[in-house]
């Protein structure tokens, strides 16, 4: 299990760039699927963590949105190595493989 995690959230489309930007390959990006909210980046694979602690930060990142209140929400999350960058300042584009959780 990885000691050493670490969990940044964007505030704003310019945040969310710039966690992007300095995101490594392994790193992994939380979002609410088919939502505008926050970019979640924690600096491990989801290989490294217990299936406790990914619950955990996909509910830090509905907390920290106006889902909050919502019963359910389902959270996307892919290594940045799945990502790419759109010409929209803090969007991002799926190109490889993404799976989903229910917070």
């Amino acid at each position: 299990m990885e000691t050493n995690l670490t969990i940044q959230i964007g505030k704003n489309k310019m945040d969310n760039d710039k966690l992007f930007e300095s995101a490594l390959g392994h790193h992994t990006w939380f979002h609410i699927a088919n939502e505008r909210s926050a970019h979640l980046w924690i600096n491990v694979s989801t290989s490294s963590i217990s299936k406790n602690q990914l619950y955990q930060i996909a509910l830090k990142l509905k907390k920290k949105s106006k889902f909050s209140k919502t019963n359910f929400v389902d959270i996307i999350y892919a290594q940045k190595d799945q990502l790419q960058k759109t010409e929209i300042v803090g969007q991002i584009q799926i190109t490889g493989k993404s799976k989903k959780i229910r917070v």
